[in-house]
């Protein structure tokens, strides 16, 4: 089982670096993934402060991992 980070989860995301989220959908699809809800918590503050996503888009950016 591999630990996704808050980084890795927001390149799956994002998909801003198309490499690294190939590489990051690839592992997904590969293993078990496992994200903390402490992850979840920080991804929401990313999406809220940085990108200044209402919380519908927050809610549709996170719905988009398989949690």
């Amino acid at each position: 089982m591999v630990v996704l980070d808050t980084n890795t989860v927001l390149q799956c995301i994002l998909q801003d670096n198309e490499d690294m989220a190939a590489l990051v959908d690839d592992q997904m699809a590969r293993e078990e993934c496992m994200i903390f809800p402490e992850i979840v918590a920080e991804i929401v503050f990313v999406r809220l402060k940085v990108y200044r996503l209402d919380c519908l888009g927050i809610e549709k950016s996170v719905s988009t991992i398989a949690l």
